[in-house]
């Protein structure tokens, strides 16, 4: 019925007031919450160790299927389109109705997972579209006309009708060939991305044509040539892209061949071209290597852990005596290093069985709390809430990843080495407490389930980070855009917690 109203302006009530169009979306909010105060029945072994995953499909596309089912007895030629995406990425488990389409979020890549994923989609439904993500922000950059060509040719042979590329480096002069391959691609048969470089490269540079081939290609073949190096280093060592990547030989020769490019051009719009390129590409180079050696130059932050004789009372409030005599962190920060309008501090100890985390935060809205998550879910992360990150032995190569609302719900994960289906039970309990003017929580890690029940020798060191999401009122200046919400101990300089190379030390006393 609800449906029924946009199809129909006589019963919209509002004259000229009706659905236009063949596809009507039927999408649940983005925050995974799925109506779990309703306790839907979802499928919690479907979680991979993928952004994507079954654990809602069954129940949302069971629900989509109703609405177009019904929807196709009075409209045939309508259609009801969804989208696969996070816990409603893979296909359900029955067949859907002939009058559903689906645009497949392509978060988990091109390769592997997303594909077969994408894959089987297409044998589910008629209609398939696709939503990309380009987020490179910060990283070397990810310019790859022929990885490009390569996939939008296989979603050609699948029957996918169309894309929508959603982008968020805002950086046209860096990423245009990408796009512009992407753009032919879709609309030409039989497209052959060599002949369209090569036209590319001497319709838009003339006379630099060459050494403008030379610039791209240094950098589309910087992950190629440096494969096996790059790929030692996890995939969120944000910092490895501009040791190994935007190393400074590499750079030297980017800088050479666009030197040359520009003692060819002698006239417009050459010229100009050429501009684009030394303002928005190189320059833009320039700067993230210069930023990168800034950082790598900062000292790591350090948080000496005291090893404990007495007993901890799990209750949130961090009002046991072994807590007073523990080192308090440096106050939190913004990601990008800047002073957090709310006081967080965090402090570490353990005993020859467990390693407890204590956490502050000063929060003088204490009414206004964002709280909406029900059960243990990963959106806790859109509540009020802290986190930490766990790097046992600082091997860079796998981490604990916990996060808990200011309620006291907790979900973690070990990153880069479970599926989350697969996860043994870690035992990591927390509790919070709430103040007048602040709340706290406490975090009791076991060591049985992570180091097999051997506690760190005196002199250990592990990597971490501690991090708060924050959604009570801020002052004017300290808007979205900021980041101001989401604060750490130890920066990572990016636009999310998940810096390996950013942790910072816990030393064991």
């Amino acid at each position: 019925e609800f449906f029924f109203f946009f199809f129909e302006e006589r019963r919209a009530g509002i004259k000229g007031f009706v659905g236009k169009g063949d596809y009507f979306s039927v999408v649940p909010l983005d925050n995974r919450d799925y109506g779990k105060q309703c306790k839907p029945p979802l499928q919690p072994e479907r979680r991979g160790k993928h952004f994507g995953a079954g654990v809602a499909s069954n129940y949302i596309f069971n629900w989509v299927n109703n609405v177009a089912k019904e929807v196709r007895k009075k409209y045939p030629d309508k259609y009801i389109a969804s989208i696969a995406y996070a816990d409603m990425f893979e296909p359900p488990d029955f067949d859907m109705e002939p009058n559903v389409a689906i645009c497949v979020c392509m978060a988990d890549g091109w390769d592997g997972y997303g594909m077969n994923i994408l894959k089987a989609w297409t044998k589910k439904v008629s209609r398939v579209f696709l939503w990309e993500y380009h987020y490179p922000v910060g990283h070397f950059p990810l310019v790859y006309p022929h990885k490009v060509a390569k996939y939008i040719q296989e979603i050609h042979k699948l029957g996918v009708k169309g894309m929508f590329m959603e982008m968020g480096d805002m950086n046209s002069a860096l990423y245009h060939i990408n796009y512009y391959i992407i753009s032919k691609a879709l609309v030409e048969n039989n497209f052959n991305v060599d002949k369209a470089l090569s036209e590319y490269y001497r319709r838009f540079y003339g006379p630099a044509e060459k050494p403008m081939k030379k610039f791209w290609s240094i950098i589309e073949n910087a992950r190629t040539v440096e494969k096996t190096r790059y790929n030692s280093a996890t995939g969120s060592c944000l910092y490895k892209d501009w040791e190994i990547l935007g190393s400074k030989e590499r750079m030297k020769k980017l800088e050479t061949a666009l030197r040359r490019a520009e003692s060819l051009v002698k006239t417009e719009p050459f010229i100009s071209r050429i501009r684009i390129i030394r303002t928005g590409v190189m320059a833009y180079l320039k700067k993230q290597k210069a930023k990168h050696e800034k950082i790598v130059s900062m000292p790591t932050k350090i948080l000496h852990v005291k090893k404990i004789t007495g007993k901890i009372i799990l209750d949130g409030k961090l009002d046991d005596s072994c807590w007073q005599t523990a080192e308090t962190s440096s106050p939190f920060v913004t990601l990008q290093n800047s002073r957090a309008e709310r006081k967080t501090t965090v402090k570490a100890i353990y005993d020859n069985k467990n390693l407890y985390f204590g956490f502050y935060c000063e929060e003088p809205y204490m009414k206004s709390l964002h709280l909406t998550q029900r059960t243990s879910v990963p959106g806790l992360c859109t509540d009020d809430s802290v986190e930490f990150t766990l790097d046992i032995g600082r091997k860079i190569k796998d981490y604990i990843h916990v996060m808990m609302n200011a309620n006291g719900l907790i979900w973690y994960r070990w990153c880069g080495k479970y599926a989350q289906n697969k996860l043994p039970d870690l035992h990591i309990q927390g509790k919070t407490y709430k103040g007048k003017n602040f709340w706290s929580a406490e975090f009791i890690v076991p060591f049985e389930k992570i180091t097999d029940g051997v506690p760190p020798e005196s002199g250990a060191v592990w990597g971490a980070n501690f991090m708060r999401n924050c959604y009570t009122p801020l002052k004017w200046k300290y808007n979205e855009r900021s980041g101001a919400r989401w604060t750490a101990w130890s920066p990572t300089f990016a636009t999310g917690y998940h810096i390996i190379d950013r942790f910072g030390k816990l030393i064991f006393e």
